[in-house]
């Protein structure tokens, strides 16, 4: 089993590195190329969150980057998806807006029990639901 695992994360360390490379020319070294070691990551830790994700029940990944001091040390693709295929990043803005949040949290500007009109009152309508009235941070934090 052990030698099995160790085939398959060599096998997926191989297809990495053929997609680095096609993937610099597609973009044009638009973001710097660097090997996962060079940028104190190890590759064998990248090959088991490969591995992880790869058989994960819970979620379904399409792609994955991961930059370092600036730098691409690993990507790569899962069938049917590629580098050339626009992809919506509905999720990334949720990461996004969640970690502005936390900002936020940490420098006490915020509360995740802040109601949301109590944040933007200028944008409450004219007709307040009860609904409205009780949305907290929390909530829409948590959809």
């Amino acid at each position: 089993m052990k030698i099995i695992l160790k085939i398959k994360s060599f096998c997926v360390f191989i297809l990495l590195i053929t997609i680095i490379s096609c993937t610099e020319k597609q973009v044009s070294n638009s973001i710097p190329r660097s090997t996962p070691e060079a940028e104190g990551i190890s590759s064998e830790a990248i090959l088991r969150f490969v591995d992880s994700a790869d058989v994960s029940k819970r979620t379904e990944f399409h792609s994955f980057m991961i930059i370092r001091h600036g730098n691409v040390i690993a990507e790569g693709w899962w069938n049917p998806f590629g580098p050339n295929l626009k992809h919506t990043l509905y999720s990334a803005s949720k990461s996004f807006t969640a970690t502005a949040v936390g900002l936020a949290i940490n420098e006490g500007k915020l509360n995740l029990d802040d109601q949301l009109i109590s944040i933007f009152p200028e944008s409450v309508p004219d007709s307040i639901s009860p609904n409205l009235v009780n949305l907290k941070i929390r909530d829409m934090l948590s959809m």
